[in-house]
């Protein structure tokens, strides 16, 4: 199933340069969400970088 928010609706309706947009101004009625949003990006962020670094200790091993 689909995530259909209004966050989500909005922001396939915007130029991909709003994400870097949004990474300091939350879209205007959309702050909860905004932070949702920059909450789970940062988290999966983290995790592929945590990926990355265990791939190069098990190479190094």
């Amino acid at each position: 199933m689909a995530d259909k928010s209004p966050l989500t609706e909005l922001t396939a309706q915007l130029p991909p340069e709003w994400k870097w947009a949004a990474l300091f101004h939350a879209p205007e009625r959309f702050e909860q969400e905004w932070r949702a949003w920059l909450g789970a990006a940062a988290h999966e962020e983290e995790m592929s970088l945590l990926r990355w670094w265990g791939q190069r200790a098990d190479r190094a091993a």
